[in-house]
């Protein structure tokens, strides 16, 4: 019986001992796991918060990718600098943004049309091309339709404008301008769904003709019409400029009293990074 409880005892000790050892072991083995989380070695992988290769792989914000179309005004005729708006626009951008800014193409046509401008692009592969790479579209049109309006009196004429503008006249003679700009941003977004387009409104180059001084009341038409669009679209952002020249006293118009004079597109280039930010 003595032996046998020798045996026993010797047995029970050998298990307790290799439990003991287990236990130990599995101790040892967490510690080191616990300081290696709080203490890793400097070849570690992990860069630790703060570091400049934390930051590098942080991601940057995405590019604005800007495309330009329309008339003269987006041409920048009447800059002294030859830029206009556009250009300035992107000068801006680049200094108050945080992130990269690029001017893909300027796409802009003197004397184009609304209706001119919305033909060319269902059929202009090369402007079809660049809108589709686009994240941010600037737009400028209605103006030569305004300006076609005005040289006939609202009546289709061509010419000087001899007789007083009739603005009702006007305003039904621009309905057709009014149709092709809901064509063009609808063609805008077929090509680029998720761009942001800003549209700068019309304003009146025509102060101090006696025989225009309805043009006004048209221009305040159109521009109802494109803030309509703009209401019903939450990619389309109407930029209005009419207020910026109308008591500038010729100090913002070109010496072709029609375009805008450097200061003059400065003004408009504020405007659309208000409202790009």
């Amino acid at each position: 019986m003595n032996k046998q409880a020798d045996g026993t005892t010797r047995l029970w000790r050998w298990i307790g001992g290799t439990a003991l050892a287990a236990t130990l072991a599995l101790g040892a083995g967490f510690g080191y796991a616990v300081y290696d989380l709080l203490n890793p070695p400097s070849g570690s992988l992990a860069p630790p918060p703060g570091s400049a290769a934390q930051e590098e792989q942080a991601p940057q914000r995405e590019e604005l990718r800007i495309v330009a179309l329309g008339d003269s005004l987006t041409k920048g005729v009447g800059d002294e600098a030859g830029g206009g708006y556009v250009d300035l626009v992107i000068e801006r951008l680049e200094a108050e943004v945080e992130q990269p800014v690029t001017l893909l193409n300027n796409l802009a046509v003197s004397g184009q049309r609304a209706d001119e401008l919305a033909e060319r692009l269902t059929r202009e592969e090369a402007s079809r091309l660049a809108v589709s790479q686009a994240n941010v579209i600037l737009l400028t049109i209605g103006g030569n339709d305004l300006s076609l309006l005005a040289q006939g009196g609202g009546s289709g004429q061509s010419g000087p404008q001899t007789e007083p503008l009739d603005p009702q006249e006007a305003i039904a003679g621009l309905e057709q301008g009014v149709t092709a700009l809901g064509r063009i941003v609808a063609e805008l977004h077929a090509l680029s769904p998720e761009a942001q387009i800003v549209y700068l409104g019309l304003y009146n180059p025509f102060y101090g003709i006696e025989q225009l001084q309805g043009v006004d009341e048209v221009v305040a038409q159109w521009d109802g019409r494109a803030r309509a669009l703009a209401r019903a679209d939450e990619l389309l952002t109407f930029v209005p400029v009419f207020d910026l020249f109308e008591h500038g006293g010729g100090r913002y118009v070109s010496n072709d009293r029609f375009h805008p004079n450097h200061a003059g597109y400065a003004r408009m280039a504020e405007r659309v990074v208000q409202a790009l930010e």
